[in-house]
């Protein structure tokens, strides 16, 4: 039996009595990753798995409070840099700018109100190319940044890649911006609606935090809203 065979065997051994990973690691000078597969079969009691977490150091009382203050911190600069770029954007609707006016108010009404990701989600194709003409022209975003998602119609005898196309075209959106499409929209779920587009539902999106926060900051500055988290997710 070579020295391999033999430390695995006793690596077994170890862990049966309890030994944690890393304490096997060190005792017989071998990896933890080693270590971790070779013992990794062996099934621990309910007093040693009891024992080991006690053992470690990240379960300890200091630990876990290291780790608050950490992520307390990692939140707050999260939200001071959320409310630098809504201060940009005040300062972006005080240039007085109609398209950027247009714009903000058209995603305060109908677009999403995520954190990190500005997201327009529609039927009309007109309001959708002016909103990307808006993230175009007032945020100097590429075309290329800009990503859609279309869910259409499953029981219609348009093809994927006709909606595809048709939404590209529209658009001006590259083939390659678009991340899925989804052809199971039955129309029994709209047939209430009136002027449903037979092409389906598009998103837009651009998962940028500081276009979305400089959007929010110019709704408050258009609208006079001192707090938008009620309504930020």
């Amino acid at each position: 039996m070579n020295k391999k065979e033999l430390d695995r065997e006793e690596a077994v051994e170890l862990r049966k009595k309890g030994k944690s990973v890393g304490e096997i690691a060190n005792l017989l000078h071998i990896s933890k990753s080693s270590a971790s597969i070779w013992v990794r079969h062996v099934e621990l009691t309910d007093d040693q798995k009891t024992k080991l977490s006690e053992q470690n150091p990240f379960n300890s009382g200091h630990s876990i409070e290291i780790r608050k203050r950490r992520n307390d911190a990692i939140k707050k600069s999260w939200e001071n840099k959320r409310m630098n770029f809504q201060q940009m954007g005040e300062q972006d609707a005080a240039k007085g700018n109609h398209l950027h006016m247009q714009g903000c108010m058209l995603y305060w009404g109908e677009g999403t109100k995520r954190r990190n990701a500005c997201i327009m989600i529609n039927t009309d194709p007109d309001l959708l190319k002016h909103f990307i003409r808006f993230l175009i022209e007032c945020y100097d975003i590429s075309p290329n940044d800009i990503k859609f998602v279309v869910k259409s119609f499953k029981d219609h005898n348009i093809s994927s890649e006709d909606t595809a196309l048709y939404w590209s075209d529209t658009l001006g959106l590259p083939l390659s911006s678009l991340t899925r499409i989804d052809m199971d929209w039955d129309k029994k779920d709209v047939k209430k609606k009136k002027n449903v587009h037979k092409y389906g539902l598009c998103q837009v999106y651009v998962c940028r935090t500081d276009i979305v926060q400089r959007i929010f900051g110019a709704i408050k500055y258009y609208a006079g809203i001192q707090n938008l988290d009620k309504w930020i997710g």
